[in-house]
């Protein structure tokens, strides 16, 4: 599936919501609000823009689950070295402010549990540049008012924003995972634990640059329910014979991410999930 001139995007409940602009220069204009159904890869345009409708310069998207909210970053009404955010109405594509906030924000995400997150750049002393970043936990009730912040650096060295990016959480992993853009114009993907406030770089992304990011996940209906298994490998023998040796490593957490207190059992399915084959205790 290819999308020309995908401004920015969000995956909300299984759908993919997002922008496509005409871009003239450095300045964008809608074109398109979309939806697409990764099931069966179709495109619903769900309204054209007209070359003059009002357009705040939306570049980030973010899916809320705990609120069923799509929030949105747009260039800051005051000045371009803020960010105002919106909330997006997904049934039309329209968008109203909710808040304004006094930093530029490049990337955006929420966590399973409402927990709005922004990548800040961090001023030099002369406040003329960015010589490094800060990632911002937020609260959307209380007009995304800081929290918390984290400084990002990989191996002590700091991560300085620039042109595009996009971020998304992991709900599998409650891990954040970071598209930036430096100055030498190369994105980069970070990896980032929120808990433990670690960030690493998980590859390079040379000669490209990618926007509207959005993980997909599989969850459970009790966020207190044990994580999914890790390091899952399947070793056929030499001989040929139609079977296989499963390995994995159990795992330590539930779905929120907190540390397990019992685990019970891994069952094994073939085919779909109803068609279990074998079931393992969690002490094996």
């Amino acid at each position: 599936l290819h999308l020309v001139k995908l401004r920015c995007g969000a995956l909300c409940d299984g759908t993919y919501y997002g922008y496509i602009c005409r871009v003239f220069s450095f300045l964008d204009q809608p074109d398109r609000f979309f939806s697409i159904d990764f099931n069966t890869g179709k495109v619903n345009v769900i309204h054209q823009f007209e070359y003059t409708d009002e357009w705040p310069v939306i570049y980030e998207m973010a899916y809320d689950h705990s609120r069923t909210t799509l929030w949105a970053l747009a260039r800051g009404t005051r000045d371009y070295a803020s960010s105002d955010v919106y909330q997006i109405n997904t049934s039309n594509g329209s968008f109203k402010k909710v808040a304004e906030l006094d930093y530029y924000a490049w990337a955006m995400a929420v966590d399973y549990e409402g927990n709005a997150y922004f990548i800040k750049g961090k001023p030099d002393a002369k406040n003329e540049y960015y010589e490094g970043s800060y990632l911002m936990k937020t609260d959307a009730d209380e007009d995304f008012a800081s929290v918390d912040s984290i400084e990002l650096k990989v191996d002590g060295q700091a991560v300085i924003p620039n042109f595009d990016h996009s971020m998304d959480f992991d709900h599998n992993s409650n891990l954040l995972y970071w598209l930036s853009t430096a100055n030498d114009g190369y994105q980069r993907l970070y990896k980032i634990d929120t808990r433990k406030k670690t960030m690493v770089k998980e590859c390079d992304m040379v000669y490209n640059e990618v926007v509207g990011l959005a993980i997909p996940y599989e969850g459970a209906d009790n966020r207190n329910a044990s994580g999914k298994v890790t390091n899952l490998t399947a070793t056929a023998p030499d001989d040929g014979t139609l079977k296989a040796s499963l390995r994995w490593t159990n795992p330590t957490v539930n779905w929120r991410g907190d540390n397990l207190n019992e685990f019970k059992e891994v069952t094994i399915s073939r085919g779909t999930r109803d068609n279990v084959v074998a079931t393992v205790a969690g002490t094996a």
